[in-house]
């Protein structure tokens, strides 16, 4: 119990500085790069492996928790005019170009 209270202050201080400075750690931003054989495709060949890269779970939990405010705080606000079709929930640069023709 006393471990996870510890826990929770440091990630929370964490979290507040990233905030705060509005940049990640350093570490964070690097992934673990691991291949992974496709099956039906020659050993020897270059397209013979699929390429997953791991990012520290700590940097995704940050990052879709930023997101997740950021999306609410752009939501629910005029912050971003309506006319914004960029960075909008269901709506992308392409509806108004549609639009042209």
């Amino acid at each position: 119990s006393n471990f996870f209270k510890t826990a929770l202050w440091h990630l929370t201080g964490i979290f507040s500085r990233i905030l705060r400075e509005g940049r990640f750690p350093c570490r964070w931003e690097h992934a673990l790069v691991i291949r992974i054989p496709k099956s039906g495709v020659a050993a020897d060949s270059l397209t013979s492996r699929r390429l997953i890269s791991l990012l520290p779970p700590l940097a995704l939990f940050c990052k879709s928790y930023i997101l997740e405010k950021l999306l609410i705080l752009t939501t629910n606000t005029t912050l971003v005019p309506s006319c914004q079709y960029g960075f909008r929930v269901t709506r992308c640069t392409m509806h108004p170009v549609s639009g042209l023709w």
